[in-house]
């Protein structure tokens, strides 16, 4: 066996044991999404469509879903630009 190839099978494992000890990400299905924001599932596809909101990751051809902490993170961004365009507009 060559050393590229015990490198490779090592980086692998090491990957396997990154995900498996890492703790489970909550999925959010479209209906998550749209109570979570209080506007209807067609809405929460209009916003992906127009890059309001993040893309959701697929997980097989006919299954998407959000990361809780990436749709959490990106509507804390947005809430932070808010606020630093309020506090920055003459009153």
């Amino acid at each position: 066996m060559s050393n590229q190839n015990t490198n490779d099978e090592l980086q692998t494992l090491l990957e396997f044991v990154k995900r498996a000890a890492a703790p489970e990400e909550k999925l959010l299905n479209d209906k998550d999404v749209a109570e979570k924001l209080a506007i209807s599932r067609a809405s929460v596809w209009r916003f992906v469509s127009e890059g309001k909101l993040p893309r959701p990751v697929r997980l097989s051809e006919s299954t998407q879903r959000w990361k809780a902490s990436e749709l959490n993170n990106y509507l804390a961004s947005l809430q932070a630009e808010e606020s630093n365009l309020s506090s920055t507009s003459p009153q």
